[in-house]
């Protein structure tokens, strides 16, 4: 007497993957609510983004600061501190903090930090006004000055390869719009005060 013991059938290996397949391309051609949203929500914020003038300002900030931070290394200066320097030579080698700050369209906090290693190397030395405790005046030494004209060349390299890639007229552009920005906006502060302090009303009334 012979036992028979039925085996499984055995499923094809492209019954399994098709199978497994049509929930996913179910979803793919009938997206659910959650999918739409999400979907809704990433194409929203690309937009936002591609639109921010700040942030593509910001973006070219960057861009252009790691070139001139290139060109001016062997100098062994910043763009940005170069520029403070330049600013204090500017005007007559001694200018007060916030006076800077202002020149610099920089916040006190970020300059006090950008200035601690020029002061580190005897670029530049802070001092408290004696008749007037509040005043901080920055000086340009001899070693900043020399550290100042020795970057030089490296900076006009850093401005002719700019000039080079972008296109002098272009950048001619660039400037003039930019400087017009920056005067239209500055007259736009008592603006900006008044609405961040509406915004703080609106915040506490909540």
């Amino acid at each position: 007497m012979h036992l028979y013991v039925k085996r499984p059938l055995k499923s094809e290996p492209g019954m399994a993957r098709q199978t497994s397949d049509r929930p996913r391309a179910s979803r793919a051609a009938h997206p659910g609510p959650d999918e739409i949203q999400r979907d809704a929500m990433k194409q929203k914020a690309i937009e936002t983004v591609s639109a921010c003038t700040c942030t593509k300002l910001r973006k070219l900030t960057r861009r252009v600061t790691q070139l001139y931070d290139r060109f001016l290394e062997p100098a062994g200066l910043t763009v940005t501190q170069l520029g403070i320097l330049g600013h204090v030579m500017a005007s007559g080698g001694d200018i007060a903090r916030g006076e800077l700050a202002d020149m610099l369209e920089m916040d006190p906090t970020t300059l006090t930090r950008n200035l601690k290693p020029l002061v580190a190397r005897g670029h530049v030395t802070m001092v408290r006004d004696p008749s007037d405790q509040r005043r901080q005046g920055i000086s340009l030494t001899a070693q900043g000055k020399t550290t100042l004209r020795e970057a030089m060349p490296n900076w006009r390299k850093a401005q002719a390869y700019v000039t080079s890639v972008v296109g002098a007229g272009d950048v001619a552009r660039l400037h003039e719009i930019l400087g017009r920005s920056l005067v239209q906006l500055a007259d736009r502060r008592a603006d900006s005060r008044a609405i961040s302090s509406k915004t703080d009303e609106a915040r506490d009334d909540r």
